[in-house]
C-alpha cells in the first residue's frame, strides 16, 4: 500500500470520528433549555441600548461648548489623557 493511500484512508477515518463527534455536540446542543429565555434577551437587548445611550450621552457631554462653561480661572481640574498621562504624573491643572 502506497503513503497516499494510507493517508487518504486515515483522513477517511478521521473524517468520520469528526463528524460522529459533530452529531453528538449537535444533539447536546439542542438539548439545552434555557429558563425564561425570552427575559434574558430582552434584558440583553434593552443593555445593549443602554450602553449606546450612554455613549451618545459621554459625547454630548465631552463636546467643547458644554466644557467650557466649567473651565473658569481658579479651578482645579483633573486631566484625563494618554498623553499625559504617560509622560507626566500630574493629572490635575489649574484653570488660568
Amino acid at each position: 500500500m502506497h503513503d497516499h493511500q494510507l493517508f487518504y484512508r486515515c483522513l477517511l477515518r478521521n473524517e468520520y470520528i469528526y463528524a460522529a463527534e459533530l452529531k453528538n455536540l449537535e444533539a447536546s446542543h439542542n438539548a439545552i433549555e434555557i429558563a425564561n429565555e425570552d427575559q434574558i434577551t430582552s434584558y440583553y437587548k434593552i443593555r445593549q441600548q443602554l450602553d449606546n445611550l450612554s455613549k451618545q450621552l459621554l459625547s454630548y457631554v465631552q463636546k467643547p461648548q458644554h466644557l467650557l462653561p466649567f473651565l473658569q480661572p481658579g479651578r482645579l481640574i483633573k486631566v484625563c489623557s494618554l498623553f499625559l498621562f504617560l509622560n507626566s504624573r500630574i493629572n490635575y491643572v489649574l484653570v488660568e
